[in-house]
């Protein structure tokens, strides 16, 4: 239990000696601007070509490189002095006051970099001197807080370094510099409570934060971290974590995350020393990846340190020292400082698991390291006292007070009274298991003494906290009412802010709108070619498809041609077969040859005419009747009359048509008749509702016998008017009235159309024994055989 007490006692003064890192993240004195030294020499050498005599231009060139080289990681003290003097003695020459004043505080500053601080504080002195002559409050406290940083942190130089940052705090508390007084009185708290004075170390930093909140300040957070170390000094452990979660928030909002490493393993080395091992695992943890995100290898190494002993304490030593191994391996240490932190963290690890040579190894090279760079800080201590722990431990007790007895003897200088204290305690447990009693009696009652003394001090700080929160409470009504004056300076900053956002978004909607508007613009564009590729592709494809619907039309005409001449020579082998037959067989034959052309009209028809599809029925009935006319010689005074009205038809309904139509008038003009007297035949086609077509073929003969049924009849002609009227789904209905009556009713395919009538041109193509009436949208041919004799009527 004593170990792991004094371990996170160890992890809290690690990070109590951190404050330094703070207060260089926050820089209290005026540093000229750091430009590259190449562009700065050369603005210098441009300056000289151009003015033959030095001006104050030149003088600001030399104060900045100055400042670079003092800015510099290491400084580089030396040049930064020459530059300075340089300076300085450009602007005695002047008469450059400022010039001068600025140079002899940097040449003041690059002496105590250099070790010689006395000689660089009368450097500094010069420049507030001068200063106060000419009445420049700021620059003389500027001086002062030069001043304030060339003393160190040992007890005999901490009142001088306090009272040349009073004397700042005074000169900007003078001009109204709030921002630069709160910075002062910070370093002044800092001080107090580098001297153990916790109690008012917490009233300056509460008038800090006062004058930091008036004054909307962003870099609060570094002044809450402080107030994390004084408040859990004081033992106000709560505070002191309400604090550490301020500068983090407080820091997260000023986008300053330089020091969140920081931040969070203090948390962590508090939430330690309450034994909150696992919150407080969590807090270093964050810790080191914020320092390994800055490539901080020295405070990733001390930060992992510190989590191998939370580990311990959890009595997880061998995970902890796998941890800390993987971490050298992966930054291994780069200076002095960091390998300090590597042999400490391997000889607690080694301690813990009980490999007491090992770690013995490397406690002894931590005490070498401390030794060769003279070390005589509270490091130096904590590295003696760590290692009179260890040999205490394997009870190696000459050892072990060797070692407790040189930090005993560094504690004048840089320890605290818990540090003393444990000192003591552990050189009573010496000397008791020595037998030295007198000497284990002494070591026992010193440790008691001071453990009463930081008892009692604890008490009397925390009445003085009450007191000093109470006044502070009171300046903070003071501050309250300069903070009003400022509020309503904000609400106008605010108001001008609110107007410039409401522009800027204004400016941003239009410019969407803009964007969407050309976005649409383009997307149009994009389709309107797509568009007119497809609308080529399309007319290259239309035309691709007319030229193959050509070629079809031509291949068709040909099949029709073929098919019209096989049927002409079918037509002329019946003719010469004729001459070898008989009457009845002869008739059957010429029969045939007009139902054979019949046919081959069609596709006489169809190869000549544009379309290879549907057949102009005017023209081809007309062809018709004048053939069978022609066929039979021995009805010469046989007159037609057609009511032909223009309609197309396709071939499949055009050849059926035909070939009825043949059967009709072949028997009429054998039947109808006889003894060679005078007739009349009447042929129609005409369109009725619904697309319905109507034939009719009547005559004034004989008509038909009385027993004529057209169901019952077996002729060969009867059987192909009712098998053909059933190809086309037409209704036949045969009359006999004085005469013979045939109707076909049926119903057009879809390719009916009507055809434009150009006068009586097809009278051209009969004989000229024709007359024509026409009637509407019909046409009425009346056809007459003309005798050759004289006495004929026509």
């Amino acid at each position: 239990m004593i170990y792991l007490t004094r371990t996170f006692y160890v992890l809290l003064v690690s990070f109590c000696c951190c404050v330094d890192l703070v207060i260089k993240a926050e820089p209290f004195y005026l540093k000229q601007k750091q430009d590259p030294v190449d562009s700065i020499r050369r603005l210098l050498k441009q300056n000289s070509l151009k003015q033959k005599n030095a001006d104050t231009h030149q003088v600001n060139l030399l104060l900045q490189l100055s400042s670079y080289y003092l800015n510099r990681n290491p400084p580089n003290a030396d040049s930064a002095y020459l530059y300075a003097g340089q300076s300085y003695t450009v602007s005695n020459s002047l008469h450059f006051q400022r010039g001068q004043i600025e140079s002899l505080y940097l040449m003041g500053d690059a002496l105590v970099w250099k070790g010689k601080g006395k000689a660089g504080r009368n450097i500094l002195l010069q420049g507030v001197s001068l200063s106060k002559q000419q009445g420049d409050t700021l620059q003389q406290a500027m001086g002062w807080l030069y001043i304030a940083a060339s003393y160190g942190r040992t007890d005999a130089e901490i009142p001088e370094k306090i009272n040349a940052f009073e004397q700042a705090m005074l000169l900007f508390q003078k001009i109204g510099n709030k921002e630069r007084e709160a910075h002062a009185l910070k370093e002044i708290a800092d001080m107090h409570f580098w001297q153990g004075k916790s109690a008012q170390s917490l009233g300056e930093l509460l008038q800090v934060v006062a004058l930091y909140r008036s004054i909307n300040y962003p870099k609060i957070h570094y002044t809450y971290d402080l107030l994390v170390a004084v408040n859990k000094q004081l033992g106000n452990y709560k505070d002191a974590i309400q604090y550490g979660l301020a500068s983090i928030e407080s820091a997260r909002a000023a986008h300053d995350t330089a020091s969140f490493g920081l931040f969070h393993g203090r948390l962590g080395a508090i939430h330690g020393e309450l034994k909150q091992w696992n919150e407080g695992l969590v807090y270093l943890q964050k810790a080191l990846g914020y320092f390994e995100q800055d490539k901080n290898i020295w405070m990733v190494l001390h930060t992992a340190r510190l989590i191998s002993a939370n580990l311990i304490a959890q009595k997880q030593p061998q995970e902890a020292l796998d941890f800390f191994l993987a971490i050298i391996r992966k930054y291994p240490p780069e200076h002095v400082h960091a390998t300090l932190e590597v042999e400490r963290s391997l000889g607690d690890c080694y301690l813990a698991l009980k490999q007491y040579a090992q770690a013995e190894k490397h406690y002894l090279q931590m005490i070498h390291i401390e030794e060769s760079r003279d070390g005589k800080g509270e490091h130096t201590i904590v590295t003696y006292e760590k290692a009179g722990s260890f040999y205490l431990a394997i009870q190696q007790y000459d050892k072990a007070r060797a070692y407790l007895e040189k930090a005993l003897r560094l504690q004048k200088e840089a320890g605290t009274l818990l540090t003393i204290a444990d000192i003591h305690l552990k050189l009573f447990r010496i000397d008791s298991a020595q037998a030295r009693y007198s000497g284990a009696i002494a070591h026992y009652q010193r440790y008691k003494s001071l453990n009463d003394s930081i008892f009692n001090e604890t008490k009397s700080k925390q009445i003085a906290t009450l007191q000093i929160q109470y006044d502070t409470r009171q300046k903070e009504q003071n501050i309250a009412l300069l903070t009003e004056q400022n509020q309503v300076q904000l609400g106008r900053i605010r108001e001008r802010e609110i107007q410039r956002n409401s522009i800027i978004a204004g400016a941003t909607l239009l410019l969407l709108l803009l964007g969407l508007i050309y976005r649409q613009y383009q997307v149009k564009k994009r389709n309107n070619e797509q568009l007119q590729a497809q609308q080529l592709e399309i007319s290259r494809q239309n035309v691709s498809l007319q030229e193959l619907l050509k070629e079809k039309e031509w291949l068709l005409k040909e099949v029709h041609h073929r098919v019209k001449n096989n049927l002409q020579m079918v037509i002329s082998l019946l003719e010469s077969q004729s001459a070898y037959l008989e009457r009845d067989a002869l008739q059957a034959v010429r029969d045939s040859q007009h139902r054979i052309f019949a046919m081959s009209l069609i596709h006489q028809k169809l190869y000549q005419e544009h379309n290879v599809a549907t057949i102009d029925m005017l023209v081809y009935l007309h062809e018709l009747v004048h053939y069978l006319r022609e066929s039979f010689e021995t009805r010469q005074y046989i007159r037609f009359e057609l009511q032909i009205q223009p309609i197309e038809l396709d071939a499949t309904q055009a050849i059926p048509l035909g070939l009825i139509l043949n059967e009709a008038l072949t028997n009429a003009l054998k039947y109808a008749f006889p003894n060679n007297q005078d007739g009349l035949i009447r042929i129609s086609l005409t369109e009725q509702a619904d697309n319905h077509l109507l034939l009719t073929v009547s005559d004034n003969g004989v008509g038909l016998p009385a027993s004529f049924d057209s169901l019952t009849t077996s002729t060969l002609g009867m059987k192909l008017m009712q098998g053909l009227s059933q190809d086309i789904n037409a209704r036949l209905e045969i009359e006999s009235q004085q005469g013979t009556l045939i109707r076909i009713r049926f119903m057009a395919h879809p390719v009916l159309g009507k055809l434009p009538v150009d006068g009586l041109s097809l009278a051209d193509q009969l004989d000229e024994g024709t007359s024509h009436t026409n009637k509407g949208d019909s046409e009425i041919k009346t056809y007459r055989t003309v005798d050759n004799t004289p006495n004929n009527p026509v």
